[in-house]
């Protein structure tokens, strides 16, 4: 969810409305933002334990750094060889971040 408050703009028809208060604009987009993320952490705690592919775009230091279709992002160990690759992760847990994983061995 992108929340941002609204901002008048002359000669429009939403600039004719009443307006809100900008402090209670701030409380409501403060408030949307906590929702946002209670909901985000819920989601990806969702995925825990469950296997997804990452398309990998970075690496650094042994950790690279993906995406999921779901637009997950994922964290796990890893190298250089894996940047522009999907891999098999499995989702151990939820970090800072996204998600943190360890990458599935085909057998």
């Amino acid at each position: 969810m992108h929340v941002f408050p609204y901002s008048k703009r002359d000669n429009t028809v939403a600039s004719q409305m009443k307006q809100i208060h900008g402090t209670i604009k701030k409380q409501r987009a403060h408030t949307l933002n906590e929702l946002s993320a209670s909901y985000k952490k819920r989601y990806y705690e969702s995925w825990i334990n469950e296997k997804c592919q990452v398309l990998v775009e970075t690496c650094n230091h042994g950790l690279c750094h993906g995406y999921t279709s779901e637009y997950i992002p994922v964290t796990f160990e890893g190298n250089e060889q894996f940047i522009g690759k999907c891999v098999e992760i499995r989702i151990l847990r939820i970090s800072v971040d996204g998600c943190e994983g360890v990458m599935e061995v085909s057998r």
